[in-house]
């Protein structure tokens, strides 16, 4: 390499050396006006982390149900529920959940198969599994509602009155 090779070589490195160093000086100036930021030349400055916006996680009840599939959800949610006997854990709600939104999914699969729109049949199948497999642990059978009034002293009153009277 020759002379002037070098020297432009050297003088690049020492462009973005002063780049480097501008972009720093600039970022600590920036800095100072900042609350508690953390600045080389200021040693009791108190550091302080820059954090990352948060992510707000949503739910079901996060949406305003205007959607079919959301419509189809929450109603296969209340349907499952009520085939339960309405009176669920925790766990079993999250399940519930689960099922219910699998089962919205799946009928959209099946409605683009229907209309000969591309549909992964092999994801269908999948969710069809993992559905029944939820199912299967909720119990599959139907559990009536125990809708028997509470017990109440008249109404042994008002049946012996009848057995007597008969």
């Amino acid at each position: 390499m020759n002379f002037a090779a070098t020297s432009m070589i050297d003088g690049i490195g020492l462009t973005a050396g002063l780049i480097g160093w501008a972009m720093k000086a600039e970022k600590a100036r920036a800095d100072r006006g900042r609350i508690g930021a953390r600045s080389d030349d200021d040693p009791e400055a108190v550091p302080q982390r820059e954090y990352e916006p948060k992510t707000r996680l949503r739910t079901i009840s996060d949406l305003d149900g205007r959607t079919r599939a959301t419509r189809l959800a929450l109603r296969l949610l209340a349907g499952l529920e009520a085939d339960l006997g309405g009176d669920l854990s925790a766990a079993q709600r999250e399940l519930v959940k689960r099922a219910a939104l699998l089962g919205a999914i799946v009928e959209d699969c099946e409605a683009r198969w229907l209309e000969r729109r591309p549909a992964d049949l092999t994801l269908y199948g999948m969710l069809v599994d993992r559905q029944r497999r939820i199912l299967e642990a909720l119990g599959l059978e139907r559990k009536a509602r125990d809708v028997t009034p509470p017990h109440n002293p008249t109404d042994a009153i008002i049946a012996a009155i009848r057995r007597e009277a008969a």
